[in-house]
């Protein structure tokens, strides 16, 4: 055992002296053992490896892949690794609400018919849409953090979710839904190198803030975490077909500041998921370490139903 621990030090040392030599010479893949990493989405092409406070900067392309050592703020040392993807980033935008208190079930459905109409409607009014989509929760709608509606949109930029944001077709829209129809707003912005578009399968997306008192270096190491072990579900647990974990991009009043996004074949697939054991392993610990569990706003729908 001890010559066990040895060798794996020695790597760990050696590894680590190669991280500056690998990544200056743009080899693929790229090293690092640091305090955290992550790809930067913000900026399309970039590699930022912040380690002891220090934040080195790597160009990377297409198809480059990224294989490291996290050293997390509490000091254990895990592998990370991640392939990059296409070049092309969309704006996503993503909002959960629930109906206004005291709303029949006959407003509610006459008030969603119209919202959806003139929402998605803007796809055709407002230039940089790529698409919007607003459903209906159809799981414990409004109970146990579900939300009743989701706004689900992609833009080609964020110069042109800003164009939307202000326009006042949108603008108009929006007074009267918030005035008449919707409350507890829940909603998050990110970039993302690609879209799936929307399909007959069955969407689940959750939105959270992170605990209180986290700092930013805490909040990087926590999200890789919860990032790299909840995407890695997809081919563990039957019917997942996709899962990505993304960070709020923009800060926008009202937002979360981490979504997931899954995608299943069906409901019946959801909810095996659910109670999975590697789900609930790293469910616990995220509630526990990393989000306000009361944050929590999710929506489930079938996103041509």
């Amino acid at each position: 055992m001890k010559k066990i621990l040895a060798f794996v030090l020695v790597f760990v040392m050696v590894f680590a002296m190669a991280i500056p030599v690998a990544a200056k010479k743009d080899a693929n893949p790229l090293y690092s053992v640091a305090d955290s990493w992550f790809y930067d989405s913000a900026e399309e092409g970039v590699l930022t490896v912040r380690d002891n406070k220090v934040e080195y900067v790597y160009e990377i392309v297409e198809g480059v892949s990224f294989l490291g050592l996290q050293r997390s703020f509490t000091g254990q040392l895990r592998f990370v690794s991640f392939v990059s993807t296409k070049s092309t980033l969309n704006f996503r935008h993503i909002v959960v609400w629930d109906f206004k208190g005291g709303l029949s079930e006959e407003e509610k459905a006459s008030f969603f018919s119209s919202m959806k109409e003139d929402l998605e409607n803007l796809v055709y009014v407002i230039p940089g849409i790529i698409e919007l989509r607003v459903m209906r929760d159809i799981v414990n709608a409004g109970l146990n953090g579900e939300g009743q509606i989701v706004l689900d949109a992609t833009f080609e930029s964020e110069e042109a979710f800003e164009v939307y944001r202000v326009h006042p077709a949108h603008v108009a829209i929006a007074i009267f839904v918030v005035d008449n129809v919707v409350e507890n707003r829940r909603g998050i912005n990110f970039l993302e190198s690609e879209t799936t578009g929307h399909t007959n399968k069955f969407r689940h997306i959750v939105v959270w803030e992170f605990k209180d008192g986290l700092n930013e270096e805490e909040k990087n190491s926590l999200f890789n975490l919860m990032k790299e072990d909840l995407e890695a579900l997809v081919g563990v647990i039957g019917g997942l077909v996709e899962l990505n974990v993304h960070r709020d991009h923009y800060n926008l009043g009202g937002n979360g500041q981490v979504v997931l996004v899954a995608l299943f074949n069906s409901r019946a697939d959801w909810v095996e998921y659910v109670p999975h054991p590697e789900h609930q392993r790293i469910a616990g610990y995220v509630v526990r370490d990393i989000v306000i569990p009361e944050s929590r706003r999710g929506g489930n729908f079938y996103e041509l139903g």
